[in-house]
C-alpha cells in the first residue's frame, strides 16, 4: 500500500511539474486494487446449550467482504426449531440452519434458538457456526 502511494504522489508531481506548453488539457489515470476474500465468524457459545423455549446462543460477530455469503449454524442432536439472528429467521432442517446474504457486511446480533426439537433428549446440543463466500 505504501509503495502504491509512493507511485500516485510520484505521478502526480510529474504531471504538474512538466511546463505548462507540454501540459495536456486533460489527465487520467486508473487506479486498480485486487483484494481477497476475508470472511470470519465468532461469537458462538462453545458449551453445551441448555435446551429452553428460547435458547439464547451468544452474540454472534459476522464480516465478509464478499459479494454474497452463507453463515451456516450446525447443531449435534437437534432435528427441529428456529435460529434467529437479529431480525432474521432460518428452520433448521437436517440439524442445521442457514442464512444467505447477497452484499458485504460487518454484523454484530444476538442469536437466539427457539422452540428446539431433540432428537435425544438425554444427549447435549452442541453448535458451530461458520461463514463461507459464495
Amino acid at each position: 500500500m505504501k509503495s502504491l502511494v509512493t507511485a500516485f504522489a510520484l505521478a502526480a508531481a510529474c504531471l504538474c511539474s512538466s511546463p505548462a506548453a507540454a501540459r495536456p488539457a486533460e489527465a487520467s489515470f486508473v487506479l486498480t486494487a485486487r483484494v481477497a476474500s476475508f470472511c470470519k465468524v465468532s461469537g458462538a457459545v462453545e458449551d453445551a446449550l441448555t435446551i429452553e423455549n428460547v435458547t439464547s446462543l451468544g452474540t454472534i460477530r459476522e464480516v465478509c467482504n464478499t459479494q454474497g455469503y452463507v453463515v451456516r449454524a450446525s447443531f449435534t442432536n437437534l432435528s427441529g426449531g428456529t435460529v434467529y439472528a437479529g431480525s432474521d429467521q432460518a428452520g433448521i432442517d437436517g440439524g442445521a440452519a442457514e442464512f444467505r446474504y447477497a452484499q458485504a457486511q460487518a454484523l454484530v446480533r444476538p442469536w437466539l434458538l427457539r422452540d428446539a426439537v431433540k432428537q435425544d433428549s438425554a444427549a447435549p446440543v452442541y453448535l458451530t457456526v461458520s461463514i463461507m463466500p459464495l
